[in-house]
């Protein structure tokens, strides 16, 4: 069971700035460092969405 929906409720209740986006489905149960694989695409694709998320504060 994730606990990054409590968090990103917390946060949102915290007025803190944040984001959360879930990766995998049902029937595809992604790990906790999925976005470490540099072959997967859907890896690929967290990072970039992490970044574009960072680069929203310079």
């Amino acid at each position: 069971m994730s606990l990054a929906p409590l968090l990103y409720s917390k946060l949102l209740e915290c007025r803190v700035p944040c984001e959360f986006q879930f990766y995998g489905d049902k029937d595809h149960e992604l790990g906790h460092v999925f976005h470490l694989n540099m072959k997967s695409e859907i890896a690929a694709v967290c990072n970039d969405a992490q970044c574009e998320s960072f680069r929203k504060f310079l």
